[in-house]
């Protein structure tokens, strides 16, 4: 809750505590997880997500990630994968439909790319 009100977002592994800082980035997997909320977590928001999201935040690489969304004006909060690899990080956020991805180690949003109308092939669907 300190890390998200100072900073409007924190990505917090259960069990290796805030991932800040280190060279890893952050990506949404399981967006049907993800709550929006139109004001700050309070400190029992946050719990309540840890509890329902245990099963996953207990794995390894996956942590809690909160942010705000400023163009929504809604602080979000998630359950993220951590991966050292920025490749598979953006293939995985392509793949789950992510706008973006989040560089730990510089703390700066990272954009995922969408292929054109012109570079789509027929026949097939395109998630976006």
């Amino acid at each position: 809750l300190e890390l998200h009100s100072i900073t409007n977002g924190a990505t917090v592994s259960i069990i290796n505590g805030s991932m800040a800082g280190q060279k890893l980035f952050a990506v949404s997997l399981y967006p049907e997880r993800t709550v929006k909320l139109t004001a700050p977590p309070s400190w029992r928001q946050l719990f309540e997500f840890v509890l329902t999201n245990l099963d996953l935040l207990l794995q390894p690489d996956r942590a809690l990630g909160t942010w705000f969304n400023d163009l929504k004006g809604v602080h979000v909060l998630d359950v993220v994968v951590c991966l050292s690899d920025r490749e598979a990080a953006l293939d995985l956020g392509w793949r789950f439909g992510q706008v973006a991805i989040f560089d730990l180690a510089t703390s700066q949003e990272i954009p995922i790319g969408r292929p054109s109308q012109a570079l789509r092939p027929t026949g097939g669907e395109v998630r976006q």
